[in-house]
């Protein structure tokens, strides 16, 4: 091959490395990573912080797009979860909104400001998943029933970060109606819930006698028999805004991150008043099985 030829080839080879680099690559920059936590955990956290919008999910799998809220866009994220055996692959493809060539050409020279924002929050973000993992604990499920039973009970819709709030709101006012005594330990009913928009509707309860007869006078309160919930069931300790990890967890082990089967049910046996370190906090989560 005479010279010119090797130079024009030196040339092609090059232009088609630059179009492939700053046109063809399918991202900017990709950060992958593993955690502990469950895939469904894994995107509750991004949506606190993140506008999202879901792209796929299908068994153990997530697939989203999302963006830091309240601050000027300029990147976005693609992320894909995946379960594995014992934690959850992350893979994070990020793209630059503004500045796009100027910033994969600083890539190129190690320096990117924007790549230096995006493996800081990634960094962050992956840091508070671990550390905020060891207030929390809960133990394998077991085969478990929750008994039907009357219950006095108010429904409520809301985030599910916003859940134990709502239950603080509403507690004093749902016991005001209870005969006296020291009442039993206060539960839930999950009807509804969404995964992607991480919301749910729940009927917050107190076991009643049957028998009982309450002059409710509030439209919002009512009494139901719920009944019961064969399945499994697993013991969580830590705070009750929180018990979602269990959820969340149960899910991708046991059910390959689909919802559970509605309703179930969360039992709170600790009062947060009751000057119990918040991580012993014992509540049970109830969950249905087909039969």
């Amino acid at each position: 091959m005479n010279r010119g030829r090797k130079i024009s080839l030196i040339i092609v080879i090059a232009i088609t490395c630059i179009i492939g680099y700053f046109i063809l690559l399918p991202f900017d920059y990709k950060v992958s990573f593993k955690t502990n936590n469950a895939p469904w955990l894994v995107y509750h956290f991004i949506k606190l912080n993140h506008e999202t919008q879901f792209i796929s999910h299908e068994g153990n799998k997530l697939s989203f797009e999302s963006h830091p809220k309240n601050v000027g866009e300029t990147y976005r994220y693609i992320w894909k979860l995946s379960k594995e055996k014992n934690s959850t692959k992350v893979e994070v493809s990020a793209f630059f909104t503004k500045n796009k060539f100027l910033e994969k050409a600083a890539i190129l020279f190690k320096n990117s400001g924007g790549v230096k924002t995006i493996i800081d929050e990634l960094k962050s973000f992956n840091h508070e998943l671990a550390n905020s993992s060891k207030d929390y604990r809960w133990e394998q499920p077991i085969l478990d029933v929750l008994p039907g039973q009357t219950c006095l009970c108010i429904n409520i819709s809301s985030r599910i970060e916003d859940k134990a709030k709502e239950m603080n709101e509403n507690i004093s006012f749902l016991s005001s109606y209870l005969p006296e005594g020291t009442p039993p330990p206060p539960l839930l009913y999950i009807n509804e819930l969404d995964l992607i928009s991480q919301t749910l509707n729940f009927d917050f309860c107190y076991p009643v006698e049957e028998y009982i007869s309450l002059d409710v006078e509030d439209s919002s309160i009512f009494i139901s028999f719920k009944q019961e919930i064969r399945g499994e069931a697993l013991a969580f300790y830590g705070n009750y805004s929180q018990t979602h990890r269990g959820w969340f967890s149960y899910m991708a082990d046991r059910l390959g991150n689909k919802s559970p089967q509605l309703p179930f049910a969360e039992v709170f046996y600790d009062s947060p008043f009751a000057g119990i370190e918040q991580t012993n906090w014992k509540s049970k989560i109830y969950f249905q099985i087909n039969k």
